[in-house]
């Protein structure tokens, strides 16, 4: 039993060592060190941090600090969307619609923009209305049943 309590103590630690982890590279993102923003957030991207996938996602969508690369990018928002970061569930749904880093899928982003929507993020309920009315009635069906799901599954942060 003496063996366990300093082990929970360590588990207890953890989030809030990736929580100093992510600040300071959010911190050094803002001074313009972009360089080490990057490496940071990267390595709390890869360990599963939702708002640090995001983050990463729009360094390589704008090009701050590193190449631009819409692929990268929307694979990123793709996994921070998956964390339920509101935000990237918009960002996932617009590339989506527009095929910007990825095939334009509009069911997919009509499942996201549902999503972001439900949540309350108004400019997804706003595209999710525009994409109603280009899928067929077949396609609305699989949607609603996906964004169920996808609600089900990603409708809060990790």
């Amino acid at each position: 039993m003496s063996r366990l309590l300093p082990l929970a103590f360590v588990g207890l630690l953890l989030p809030a060592t990736a929580a100093a982890d992510y600040e300071r590279a959010m911190l050094a993102f803002e001074r313009g060190d972009y360089a080490r923003a990057y490496a940071e957030l990267l390595s709390e991207a890869r360990r599963g941090h939702g708002r640090a996938q995001y983050n990463i996602a729009n360094m390589l969508a704008n090009g701050t600090g590193i190449p631009s690369s819409p692929v990268e990018a929307t694979n990123w928002y793709a996994r921070a969307a998956k964390q339920g970061v509101l935000l990237a569930q918009y960002e996932l749904g617009k590339r989506l619609a527009s095929g910007v880093g990825a095939a334009t899928d509009e069911l997919m982003a009509y499942v996201w923009f549902s999503v972001a929507g439900a949540r309350g993020h108004r400019n997804s309920h706003k595209n999710k209305l525009i994409l109603e009315k280009r899928l067929s009635a077949s396609a609305l069906d699989r949607g609603y049943a996906l964004a169920e799901e996808y609600f089900q599954r990603y409708g809060e942060e990790h």
